[in-house]
């Protein structure tokens, strides 16, 4: 996705930006442009995107104004537009309702320490020989649908904690349109321990994909 504004630059120029792109760089065969705002919350460090469509060049900048001042008072890393001659994906094959997150979120973090446990024999050991209940910090991929008149978007967001994620993914969704389901990631591939703390009943286990650089977010 091309990059057409960057934290540093004056506010205005984001949706001038995207319209100015749009306008230099559609063809006939464009089907769908997807302007992208991409950005951390400043107190809980929740990193975050949220995607708009506009099916015309003239529509960007609109698109791209609900984005900003959904955005406002974070830090808005950049923003950028892909043009296609097809539309994008607008949705996952499974949605849950938000009563139905918790548990899948439960779900995830079993599966993840389930596999730890499978390739980590020093953690399998010190389970076994402690009889203490194994707790896993994951990082969350929530994705939020949003309904509105003008486009759909898509809000994706991350944290290792669902009560912090989730409010500000409808926080964001709010000034946008009605939410109309969510999606989880719960891929888990090889995930390894980068840092473990421990009390009385608990061990607890920070984790991440072995091929995710250890810094994290």
């Amino acid at each position: 996705m091309p990059v057409v504004w960057e934290w540093g630059s004056e506010f205005y120029l984001l949706a001038e930006n995207c319209e100015k792109y749009a306008f230099a760089a559609w063809r006939e065969n464009i089907a769908e442009g997807a302007i992208l705002v991409d950005g951390i919350e400043r107190n809980e460090g929740i990193t975050y995107s949220i995607t708009g469509y506009a099916k015309s060049p003239g529509l960007t900048k609109g698109v791209a104004t609900r984005l900003l001042s959904a955005a406002l008072g974070t830090k808005i890393r950049y923003c950028s537009v892909e043009l296609a001659e097809q539309e994008f994906p607008r949705q996952t094959d499974v949605m849950y309702r938000e009563e139905q997150l918790a548990k899948r979120v439960e779900l995830l973090l079993q599966k993840v320490g389930s596999k730890l446990l499978e390739g980590d024999e020093s953690l399998r050991n010190r389970v076994g020989q402690t009889g203490k209940q194994l707790e896993v910090d994951w990082t969350l991929s929530l994705t939020c649908y949003v309904r509105s008149p003008e486009t759909p978007y898509l809000i994706d967001c991350e944290d290792s904690v669902l009560d912090v994620v989730l409010p500000f993914a409808k926080k964001l969704a709010s000034k946008l349109g009605e939410v109309i389901g969510y999606a989880l990631y719960d891929r888990v591939e090889d995930p390894i321990t980068i840092d473990v703390e421990e009390d009385e009943g608990h061990i607890y286990v920070t984790a991440i994909e072995r091929s995710e650089p250890e810094s994290g977010n």
